[in-house]
Order: structure tokens, then C-alpha cells, then sequence
């Protein structure tokens, strides 16, 4: 793994940005908003791994840290639609709404990742920016997102962004770092999105897609609140994929699939899922996912880095198999606990109980049925 962070540190430009190859020939530009939060979030995440702030010593990377935020800052800007000056984007080249979208996402998340939501931006440089604090600065970027979510009930992707549940799942996972952080989530956002997963949680779509749409609507619901629960819509979105998983279609254990990986793993730890079910035998997914990117995909090994796969350069490639490998996700912090609805104690502390009567996470003792 150390080889990979090396990689990636070498691979900063010195505006601050990362970026790899033209993904596509109608694309012309890198993406580096996008892989710039990709990036960070790769980089916050490592050093909290390793018992460190990625903003202080003795973390090797607080520099290259600082770029990678200074860059984002920079490319910060307000859409000529919002006159009330409540919304905010990121993104380097402004051709594209959906790509301006998808950057402000990966920019969110990175946001997100460093769990700092006090900290205040000193970049004079952008007004836009200067003096907001972290936090302040995801609730301007999410009611962006929420601006852009497709609200018409008439359009059959009403509630979601996009057509590909690919990228519909990048943007909910950034909104789960902004609701850890603490951002204030638009009940017509939840609302809606409620809505675009009750109707696409169904056995569609060809097998190719199917994971990864299934992986993605599982954050959906863990974003939204759903728990999971016997016969939930979770648990059927679950054995979805534990059915794919132990089919005969082996598309999914390959070196081009570093997205779809990430995406399981970001489905199963938000459920706190270990161990999945596939044809009749209890596996543990990340032993076997683990073992994928480290033994069975195609890593350069004297440069740390990983091919490019479906949907992403060799750059994203290597931040999902790393984000991936660190079990990387939203941090709550002190987040409370949740009991039994008719559970007559609560633990307190190691072997000591005290009678349930609610709590401020869960006022009316209600919280599952």
C-alpha cells in the first residue's frame, strides 16, 4: 500500500491537481476536479488509518494534502442561476452541467474525508471560499447537488442524477461523507431519492450492471435510513448481489472491474455486513476482494499503481483499490446509539445496564420496530 500512496504522491501536479488520461475522445480534458477528490480522500483516509491528522506531523503528506485542497478552493465557483448565492461547484472546465456535478461530488467527499467540518478556509485568493469554515462549505456543495437532482415525477429517473447507477451511486456516496460531517441534508432530497430507490430496487438491468447497481442502491438506503432489516428492502437489495456473486458469471473478478469493488465494499460496511452468503457457503467478502486487487489484478508493482478499469484511468483505478483495501467511508463521530425499541435496559458502560427511556438519538424508544 505504501508503494501506491508513493505513487500517487509523485503523480500531484504543482497547480495542486491530480488527473491521468482522456477517458473518453469527447471528453478532451483529465477530469482533475474529480481525481483530485478522489486523491485527497485516498490520502485522509490513510493517514486516519494510521493513527495520524492528514493535516499535521508526522504524516509525510501534509503538503501535498494542503495543494490538493488549495487546488479544489481555486476551481470553486457560483452558477449564474443562483441569485441568492446558496449553492456552490466545483469544477476546472464548465461545458458540461454533469460533469461540474461530478466533480462538486468528488470535491464533497474529499471535503467530508477530513473530518475537520471546524477548520476554516484561508484562500484569499477566492472570495467564494475565504473565511467559510469546512462545514459551511459542504452545505453550500450538497444544496448544489441538491439543485441538480431530477425532480420531475414525470421523468423516470425522478430522485436520481443520471442514467448510469454508477454515477447516481458516486454522488449519494459523497453525501453520506456530508451527512457524517454534519451538513444539513435537504428533506426533499431524501424525499425524492426515497422515491428513485423504491422503483429501481428490482430485478432488472443485465447481469454486467446489475452489481453495481444493487451495490449503489444499498448506500442509497443506508443514506436515506433504511436499517437492515428481515424482509427490508435492504436485505432484498443484499441478496441481489450475494445471487450474482455466487452465479456462474465471473465478469466481476477481473482487473477492469476496481469500481465495482469499491462499490461493494462501500455497500457492506455501511451495513456493517462481514461475511455475505453466495450459493450456499458464508464467504468474507473482504478476504476475497482483498485478494482480488492484491493477487489477482494487474498492479505495477515497481510503480504502486493499478491499471485502468471500467470507468477510470489507472489514477482512479488506484485510488478505488486503495480506498477500497483501507475500508475507507463516512466517519461519525460519537455518532449515538441506537436500541431496541422494546428492550427493557441499555447497556451503558461494560457490564453495567440502565433502564431504556429513550434517548436523545431516539426519543420515542421507537427506533426499531
Amino acid at each position: 500500500m505504501a508503494q501506491a500512496i508513493w505513487w500517487l504522491i509523485r503523480e500531484q501536479r504543482d497547480d495542486g491537481s491530480w488527473g491521468g488520461l482522456p477517458l473518453y475522445p469527447n471528453i478532451p480534458t483529465d477530469e482533475p476536479v474529480t481525481s483530485t477528490g478522489w486523491a485527497l480522500t485516498v490520502l485522509c483516509s490513510y493517514a486516519y488509518n494510521l493513527g495520524y491528522s492528514p493535516f499535521q506531523a508526522p504524516f509525510p503528506y501534509t503538503k501535498n494534502v494542503n495543494a490538493g485542497y488549495n487546488y479544489l478552493f481555486e476551481q470553486t465557483k457560483r452558477p449564474a442561476w443562483d441569485t441568492e448565492d446558496t449553492t456552490l461547484f466545483v469544477y476546472e472546465y464548465t461545458d458540461s452541467p454533469d460533469y461540474e456535478l461530478f466533480g462538486t461530488a468528488a470535491a464533497l467527499m474529499a471535503v467530508g474525508a477530513s473530518r475537520t467540518p471546524e477548520v476554516t478556509i484561508n484562500y484569499p485568493d477566492n472570495p467564494l471560499v475565504n473565511g467559510l469554515t469546512f462545514l459551511d462549505f459542504t452545505n453550500l456543495m450538497v444544496n448544489y447537488i441538491c439543485h441538480s437532482q431530477i425532480t420531475n415525477p414525470a421523468d423516470d429517473l425522478y430522485g436520481g442524477w443520471d442514467a448510469n447507477e454508477s454515477f447516481n451511486g458516486d454522488i449519494v456516496r459523497a453525501l453520506s461523507y456530508a451527512k457524517a460531517f454534519g451538513s444539513t441534508i435537504p428533506q426533499d432530497l431524501f424525499d425524492r431519492l426515497n422515491a428513485y430507490i423504491e422503483k429501481y430496487n428490482d430485478d432488472s438491468w443485465e447481469d454486467g450492471s446489475k452489481m453495481q447497481k444493487f451495490a449503489a442502491l444499498m448506500v442509497e438506503m443506508e443514506f436515506y435510513g433504511d436499517r437492515l432489516l428481515p424482509d427490508s428492502r435492504a436485505e432484498s437489495a443484499l441478496e441481489m448481489i450475494q445471487n450474482i456473486w455466487g452465479s456462474t458469471v465471473d465478469w466481476q473478478w477481473n482487473d477492469k472491474q476496481m469500481k465495482l469493488l469499491y462499490a461493494l465494499m462501500r455497500a457492506f460496511t455501511c451495513f456493517n455486513i462481514e461475511n455475505i452468503d453466495v450459493g450456499a457457503e458464508i464467504v468474507n467478502w473482504s478476504d476475497m476482494i482483498s485478494n482480488q486487487i492484491l493477487n489477482l489484478s494487474v498492479q505495477n508493482y515497481e510503480e504502486g499503481y493499478w491499471i485502468f478499469c471500467a470507468g477510470g484511468d489507472r489514477l482512479q483505478s488506484t485510488c478505488w483499490a486503495l480506498l477500497t483495501l483501507l475500508k475507507a467511508g463516512p466517519y461519525y463521530d460519537n455518532r449515538p446509539p441506537v436500541v431496541e425499541a422494546d428492550a427493557e435496559s441499555v447497556t451503558v458502560s461494560e457490564g453495567q445496564t440502565a433502564q431504556n427511556t429513550g434517548t436523545v438519538s431516539d426519543p420515542d424508544g421507537d427506533a426499531l420496530a
